[in-house]
């Protein structure tokens, strides 16, 4: 362990090709600056990793370089006076690039721990000193620092054997970190200092963090403390949030994350399923810049607004917290929570494989294949947008297209159809967005704009098999007596060209023609009960298109009713015997001798 203000390392040691002191001052004040110049190199490098330098780290690092870089240079002054071999390396060899500790970034581990009654917060100390220990085991120079910057007095801890067993200092260094008597996961934060990026730390030991349940993920923000901005309506779970949160923070000139979690209330049941539980993107950003971002963001997905991010219409709903003890926003709130539950429930999806470039730019349209998706309109009088969000699925093999109930019949039309839909709208250049085999593959589909409709070589076949073989087409339309036909819903065992009524109420129903919300099959004169159908138009035998007739239909009634009447008479004889037998049995047993004897004198005399 070392404090925070502990400077140290090494300096560089070589050999100078003249004998004067002023040139080896010359070279090492050289090498010194291109030391430098090979940090800012590593600095730049640096960012694209997953753990990005902290600005501080920066000033830090370079602060205690060029102190070392000055005492050492000072130190081998002195030295080249006594022996010109012992100089600085030379600017022609100093090429190397020394690995430091470069990396400062702020991360979410998730610790499991085991249940414990009476040493809850030993647990979480013992899982936290393993998960140290073995990623030390991949990066020697692996340090904790305190996670707030008030709080950077305080020791470094540079070993596992360093952890606090105290819980208050203990959290200093993972934030949020509560023991749980039942166990199970723990959230904490913690503030990494590391010379490995994060992905090389997590591959080298992806195996054991998937024995002991450990989860490791990098911290958007890479701040202290975030501030959440809301929750987005109308999204869903199959939303590319990394794609999403870049365009926002592009647009909103702050940087913004997402993630897709519950929707908090005033309580929280612990005992519900997370599946169960209505979810959201929620936003949120730095605590310094939260005034900013809210204002950027209530342009954005306002109500008033049209344009939005990625062209997925969403607002922006306040959190819980905010409008606590407002009764009239409470409600409000409640209405919009219940809004997206109904919308969760009703999006449909759809993916497709044919896509290779979604978000990349075409130098000839100046447009993205993403742009060109979300203008696509439905047909009709009133065009309206067909794809409610495209993006790439959180699996990352596919692309995801979502839309809602009433466009499913054209979204999956045009989305089996987007390479014949968009030549025809921009050309044949649009082929570079999509797969190879796939353009050849539809290479003879086209796009009927006037019908709204795909054409391809199925739609042909299924055309050409419903002109030919008339002679066996027996199907009838018009009055009695003529021979006429006509392509109509074939209804299987119906004697007539009538459709029964049930059928005609359900094909309303499935085609969306019938408003009752009540009675969904039928009336009064529909037997539903009975009904059952799998395929429109595929009647049951007990239905009342059965193909028995009206007379041998009555007959059998009445040969149903006969038997009834004849076991109704039956059993009235049998149950009047039983009663009859009972009552004598029960006087016997009450009646005196003498009663029994002329009773049966009675019986004989009679």
């Amino acid at each position: 362990m070392r404090r925070t203000g502990q400077s140290g390392g090494r300096g560089r040691g070589g050999r100078g090709t003249n004998g004067g002191k002023g040139t080896a001052t010359f070279k090492r004040s050289r090498s010194v600056s291109k030391r430098q110049d090979d940090e800012d190199k590593l600095l730049k490098a640096s960012k694209k990793q997953v753990g990005d330098m902290a600005t501080d780290n920066l000033v830090l690092t370079r602060a205690r370089k060029a102190t070392t870089s000055t005492q050492k240079s000072n130190s081998q002054q002195h030295t080249a006076n006594n022996n010109e071999d012992e100089l600085s390396l030379s600017d022609d060899s100093d090429t190397t690039v020394v690995r430091s500790t470069s990396y400062k970034t702020r991360l979410n581990v998730n610790f499991f721990v085991p249940p414990s009654d009476d040493e809850a917060d030993v647990k979480l100390f013992t899982v936290a000193k393993k998960w140290m220990a073995k990623m030390a085991e991949s990066d020697a120079k692996i340090e904790l620092l305190p996670w707030f910057m008030s709080d950077l007095g305080e020791d470094i801890i540079t070993s596992y054997k360093d952890i606090p067993t105290s819980l208050f200092l203990f959290k200093k260094y993972f934030q949020r970190g509560n023991p749980k008597e039942k166990g199970g996961k723990i959230y904490t934060d913690l503030y990494l200092s590391h010379s490995k990026p994060i992905v090389e730390l997590q591959g080298d030991h992806s195996w054991w963090l998937k024995k002991e349940k450990i989860e490791i993920y990098v911290k958007t923000i890479q701040a202290e403390t975030t501030a959440r901005l809301g929750w987005l309506l109308f999204s869903y779970s199959g939303m590319n949030i990394s794609s999403l949160t870049q365009d926002i923070s592009a647009l909103a000139k702050v940087e913004i994350a997402g993630r897709y979690k519950a929707v908090t209330t005033d309580t929280w049941d612990p005992n519900l399923d997370s599946k169960q539980r209505l979810k959201a993107v929620h936003l949120e950003c730095d605590r310094k810049v939260e005034r900013k971002a809210k204002k950027a963001l209530g342009k954005l997905y306002g109500s008033q607004s049209v344009a939005f991010p990625l062209g997925i219409r969403m607002r922006l709903v306040a959190e819980y917290k905010d409008v606590k003890g407002n009764a009239r926003n409470i409600k409000k709130i409640a209405n919009l929570r219940a809004k997206q539950a109904h919308f969760l429930n009703a999006i449909e999806t759809e993916d497709s494989d044919e896509i290779l470039n979604l978000d990349t730019q075409h130098s000839l349209f100046n447009m993205t294949l993403r742009e060109m998706v979300m203008n696509i309109k439905t047909g009709g009088d009133k065009p309206a947008q067909l794809f409610h969000g495209v993006g790439v699925s959180w699996r990352g093999e596919q692309i995801t297209f979502a839309f809602i109930p009433s466009h499913a019949n054209d979204a999956r039309m045009i989305i089996d159809g987007l390479i014949p839909y968009l030549k025809a709208e921009y050309g044949e250049e649009v082929t570079d967005f999509f797969d190879p085999d796939a353009c050849i593959n539809k290479i003879d589909w086209e796009w009927d704009k006037a019908s709204y409709n795909i054409i391809n070589p199925l739609s042909a076949m299924l055309e050409e098999l419903d002109a030919g073989d008339e002679d066996y087409n027996f199907i009838t339309t018009g009055a009695p007596g003529e021979n006429k036909t006509a392509a109509s819903p074939v209804h299987l065992n119906s004697p007539t060209n009538k459709s029964p009524p049930i059928l005609n109420h359900l094909e309303k129903v499935v085609l969306g023609e019938d408003d009752d919300s009540i009675s969904t099959l039928g009336g009064n004169t529909h037997a539903t009960s009975v009904f059952i159908p799998r395929l429109i138009g595929a009647a049951s035998s007990r239905s009342p298109s059965s193909d028995l007739s009206s007379d041998q239909s009555i007959a059998s009634m009445d040969s149903r009713v006969t038997n009834l009447e004849t076991q109704l008479t039956s059993m009235e004889v049998s149950i009047k015997s039983s009663v009859n037998t009972s009552m004598e049995q029960m006087f016997k047993k009450y009646m005196s001798p003498k009663k029994r004897v002329a009773k049966a004198t009675k019986k004989k005399t009679l």
